[in-house]
């Protein structure tokens, strides 16, 4: 599991747009538990858009 936090740690302020689109296409290749981390991070680095596309489907982020 480190390694997920890792990457969750390297998602900062200054990753690219591509990046997190990249995460958004193939969300539904992603187990729901690291959807929802995803989106968290997302959301605190200000990108409540991609947090609610990264968010696991049925889910609210709000």
């Amino acid at each position: 599991m480190d390694y997920i936090e890792e990457f969750l740690t390297a998602l900062t302020t200054e990753t690219p747009d591509t990046v997190w689109h990249a995460l958004i296409q193939v969300r539904d290749e992603i187990p729901a538990r690291l959807q929802t981390r995803l989106a968290e991070r997302a959301r605190e680095l200000g990108r409540d858009d991609d947090a609610d596309d990264l968010a696991p489907l049925g889910t609210t982020a709000n």
